[in-house]
C-alpha cells in the first residue's frame, strides 16, 4: 500500500491507518495525533514499524529504483517596489505579534499556527491584498480607500492599491497588475525563455487562486514577438473537477507533439496530494515560498522526470 505522505498533521492519515487498522488500535495514531508532546524524532521511531523506505542506491532486477533527473534550482531575490513595501508594511501592522512570537518562553508551535500568525504578511508578499489591513476601516469596501485612517503610509497604501481594484476587471487581471514586482519578474522571465525556446513547457505553482487567476490573464495578454505564438495557459486547483484536471494534465503533458507553441501550466500546491504527473516541464517556478519543506519536495517529485533536466526557481 502506498499513498501521499503527510505534510501538516497526522489526521491526513486517518483512512488509510484506519483500513491498516492503525488509527484506533496497532500504532494508535488518532492518540498520537492529538497529542503535542510527540517530538519529529519520536514519531519517525513510531513509524519504523509500518515504513518502507526506498533509498537511491537500492535497485530492482539491477536497475535504479529511484532517480531524479539533474535540476539547476535558484532562489530569486526580488526587491519591492516602493508601493509594494508600503502595502506589506501595512498588512505586517495587521497581522501583529503573534502569541507564539514570545521569545522569553519556549513554544511548540504547530505549522498551522505558524501559518495564521503570519497570514497578511505572506499574502501581501504574493501580492493578495488585504483593503480592510490597507485602509484601516473594518467594511473593507474598496470604496475606503478613498477616505483612509489618518496617516502618511495609509494614505500612500491606499494611493497604490486602489488602482488595483477600483473596478471588478481589474481584480482579477488586468494589465495594472503586470506592475507589481513578482507578476513583472514572472512575465519578463517567460517572454525571455519564450523567445530562446518557442516550444517551451513551464510549471508555476502558487499557493492562492487569485494569484493563478491573475496570472492567466496576464500571460494570456502578453503579445506574441515575432516567430513566437502566444502562450497556452492550463490552470489546475482544488475547485476543477478531477475529469476536467486530468484532460488538462494529459494534454499539457503531450508536449510539442500535440501542441504547437509555449505552454504553461499554473497549479495551486494543493494538487500535488492528488496524483498529478507534469514531467513534460522543463522549468518549475515556486512563486511563494512555503512553510513546509515537504511540500515543495512533493511538488518536485511530481514535475521531475529522469530524462531531463529540470531548471527550478523560487520566487521571495
Amino acid at each position: 500500500m502506498t499513498g501521499t505522505p503527510f505534510s501538516h498533521s497526522l489526521v491526513q492519515l486517518q483512512r488509510q491507518s484506519q483500513f491498516i487498522g492503525q488509527w484506533t488500535d496497532g500504532l494508535e495514531l488518532r492518540a498520537t495525533s492529538q497529542s503535542r508532546a510527540l517530538s519529529n524524532d519520536e514519531l519517525v521511531q513510531k513509524f519504523r514499524r509500518l515504513i518502507i523506505r526506498h533509498s537511491k542506491a537500492q535497485r530492482i532486477g539491477g536497475e535504479v529504483a529511484l532517480a531524479l533527473p539533474a535540476s539547476d534550482c535558484e532562489t530569486v531575490l526580488l526587491d519591492m517596489n516602493e508601493a509594494d513595501r508600503t502595502l506589506y508594511a501595512l498588512h505586517a501592522c495587521a497581522d501583529g505579534i503573534p502569541k507564539w512570537a514570545d521569545v522569553h518562553r519556549e513554544t511548540r508551535c504547530e505549522m498551522s499556527d505558524l501559518g495564521r500568525g503570519l497570514r497578511l504578511r505572506r499574502e501581501a508578499c504574493a501580492h493578495v491584498y488585504s483593503i480592510k489591513a490597507v485602509s484601516g476601516d473594518p467594511n473593507s469596501d474598496w470604496v475606503s480607500l478613498r477616505s483612509p485612517t489618518p496617516g502618511k503610509k495609509r494614505a500612500s497604501g491606499c494611493a497604490a492599491l486602489a488602482p488595483l481594484v477600483d473596478k471588478p476587471e481589474h481584480r482579477v487581471g488586468s494589465a495594472t497588475w503586470a506592475k507589481q514586482t513578482k507578476y513583472a519578474a514572472l512575465l519578463a522571465d517567460c517572454l525571455a525563455l519564450r523567445a530562446k525556446e518557442p516550444e517551451m513547457a513551464v510549471v508555476c505553482f502558487t499557493h492562492y487562486v487569485t494569484v493563478l487567476e491573475r496570472l492567466a490573464a496576464l500571460l494570456s495578454a502578453a503579445p506574441a514577438s515575432a516567430g513566437t505564438q502566444p502562450f497556452q495557459i492550463f490552470k489546475v486547483h482544488a475547485g476543477i473537477g478531477p475529469n476536467q484536471r486530468h484532460k488538462l494534465i494529459k494534454e499539457f503533458q503531450a508536449g510539442p507533439s500535440k501542441q504547437k507553441g509555449p505552454s504553461i501550466f499554473l497549479a495551486t500546491y494543493d494538487i500535488c496530494a492528488v496524483g498529478v504527473t507534469l514531467t513534460a516541464a522543463s522549468r518549475v517556478y515556486l512563486l511563494e515560498p512555503s512553510l513546509d519543506p515537504a511540500q515543495v519536495v512533493h511538488s518536485f517529485v511530481h514535475v521531475a522526470s529522469p530524462q531531463s533536466p529540470l531548471d527550478w526557481h523560487t520566487h521571495d
